[in-house]
């Protein structure tokens, strides 16, 4: 079973927001992105037995962590029988419910102890000895003393079974080729993913972003609408956040001047969430779920990235911010997730297309369509069109199409001194044989998107028509966008509570027909006066237009623009 999802629910979500509503919303997010998998840490007293009812209702299994993480912890007596108790409690209330799919005893400990990271090795056995009294004397007996019924894990990440046989502290806890894998790297290439590991079970994983300007506004001063404000700092618990946060910005696209404007701040929110890092990542785990190296990677059985939900209105991992409002990430989650997959992965001049298929039937009589386009106008430039079949319950490559040969990349693609990866990007659709798209479109960017040659895009919401009752909401509207250019990450956004059918995708053609799905009755009116859009191009400087300009040995293109226009 390939295992899907996000993550860990914090137990010490704020007791105002966990409402049964509350949690009937995050939930219902989890399982309409196609997620069957929560990872919860862990038993804690706002954790109330609503959510497992949900849980067990929508059919979303539950990965329950006990309330031990990132530390070392005491095993006297008295610490010991508290623990005893606590277990006792809560495995007893929980249980029963279906959701539950399984328990653990902590989050990192065994990776802590094992490379030092609370300075342990001086007395290494003595805190070896203590952490299998706690998490494996102590808590996994009493576990399964009580329930017997569920597998327990002592620690995660961790090598399973060949773990216990170190004596339950392996000597690389991160080893590929067993259990589960925790992994974060801000500072490599995130959106290419070279170094992401084939493990077994990727348990933990995701990159930052910050939520939105108007969760943002509902606790801030016009003062702290800057990214190096106090607030920001205030409100930003990862250490070197907001570096790691300005690099990623600037490999890819270009970071907002430090002007002190409003313009500025509200971009530089929208270019943390304009990221497929958690998207390329996924993508990866997914495509190896049926194969293997010649070292023994891949057989890739579940994904589940850090995090859900913010807990309050700050920089996290989550793809839903503090009220429930969706993050540009948890728009692609729909999309990664979904049971059908058509996913790229570019080397070597090649495009090796895969189909991940979690159904339990083939697609037979599919139709693969990989088409070549230019940033700087709208239309296919060139396609191939290929009949494959697909395998039930398996990641399956069914094509490799050479971008130069069979795309025509150096034909179709030429300008200037651009390289030809920064004037064309790829789309990739699936079609069953009666025509119906079987997988969410995806993409492909062969470059950056701050050196492509681009044009600004012109996006507007041309009418807004409902509401209309769908098995969504009872107040759907139908919304028609125009653009004139190729639009990158396309955004909209409005303060009334609902989702989009889409969101942060690319425009490739002159219109899109989305649907706002709201979570309570407004009419019309209120959605059109509220709505705003914006796309990545909206970012730079004004009067902003692609152009080749003189060359200079050296430089980028778009070095020599961007210098011209600052």
């Amino acid at each position: 079973m390939f295992m899907k999802g996000s993550n860990w629910i914090p137990a010490h979500v704020l007791p105002e927001v966990v409402t049964p509503q509350y949690t009937r919303h995050l939930l219902q997010a989890a399982a309409d992105t196609h997620q069957n998998c929560l990872r919860v840490w862990g038993g804690g007293i706002y954790e109330t037995d609503a959510f497992y009812e949900i849980a067990d209702e929508l059919g979303i299994l539950v990965w329950e962590d006990l309330m031990f993480a990132c530390s070392m912890y005491p095993v006297n007596q008295d610490f010991l029988d508290t623990v005893k108790g606590e277990v006792v409690t809560q495995v007893r209330r929980m249980q029963h419910h279906p959701s539950i799919l399984l328990w653990a005893s902590n989050n990192e400990n065994e990776a802590a102890l094992r490379g030092n990271w609370y300075g342990t090795a001086f007395n290494f056995d003595q805190y070896k000895e203590d952490y299998v009294t706690l998490y494996v004397d102590t808590v996994r007996s009493q576990v399964l003393e009580e329930d017997p019924s569920h597998p327990f894990v002592v620690s995660s990440p961790s090598n399973g079974l060949q773990s216990e046989l170190d004596g339950y502290v392996a000597d690389h806890p991160y080893n590929t080729l067993y259990g589960d894998v925790h992994y974060y790297n801000y500072l490599g290439d995130a959106w290419v993913g070279s170094a992401t590991p084939l493990t077994r079970f990727a348990s933990e994983y995701g990159f930052q972003s910050w939520p939105s300007f108007i969760s943002m506004a509902a606790v801030s001063l016009e003062e702290d609408w800057d990214r190096e404000s106090p607030l920001m700092y205030h409100r930003q618990h990862h250490p070197l956040g907001q570096q790691q946060l300005a690099l990623q910005i600037g490999l890819h696209m270009h970071l907002p001047p430090h002007d002190g404007s409003l313009k500025a701040y509200q971009d530089y929110l929208y270019l943390t969430q304009a990221t497929v890092a958690v998207k390329v990542e996924t993508e990866i785990y997914r495509r190896w779920m049926s194969d293997v190296t010649e070292a023994g990677e891949g057989y890739t059985s579940g994904a589940l990235y850090w995090q859900l939900n913010d807990i309050w209105q700050g920089a996290s991992w989550a793809s839903i911010e503090y009220g429930g409002r969706w993050k540009m990430l948890h728009y692609y989650v729909k999309n990664f997730f979904n049971p059908v997959l058509i996913s790229p992965h570019v080397k070597n001049g090649e495009i090796m297309v895969y189909i991940v298929n979690e159904q339990f039937h083939n697609i037979t009589s599919a139709n693969v369509v990989v088409a070549l386009h230019r940033y700087d106008r709208l239309g296919v430039m060139k396609s191939v069109n290929l009949s494959v079949d697909v395998e039930a319950a398996a990641s399956s490559q069914v094509a490799t199409i050479s971008l130069a040969e069979e795309l025509g990349l150096n034909t179709h693609c030429q300008e200037g001194m651009y390289d030809v990866e920064d004037v064309c990007f790829i789309i990739l659709q699936l079609y069953d044989g009666e025509g119906t798209l079987a997988a969410p479109q995806n993409f492909h960017l062969l470059g950056k998107p701050k050196d492509a040659h681009i044009l600004h895009a012109s996006v507007q919401i041309q009418d807004v028509s409902g509401p209309t009752v769908t098995p969504h909401s009872n107040w759907t509207f139908t919304l028609r966008v125009k653009t004139d250019a190729v639009a990158l990450f396309v955004w909209l956004e409005t303060e009334h509570p609902g989702v989009f059918s889409d969101n942060g995708f690319l425009m490739v053609k002159k219109e899109e027909q989305l649907f706002f799905h709201a979570a309570k009755e407004m009419t019309e009116e209120d959605l059109q006066s509220s709505l705003s859009v914006k796309s990545l191009t909206d970012t730079y400087p004004p009067g902003y237009a692609s152009k080749t300009f003189a060359q200079h040995p050296g430089f980028h293109p778009n070095d020599i623009r961007n210098a011209m226009l600052s």
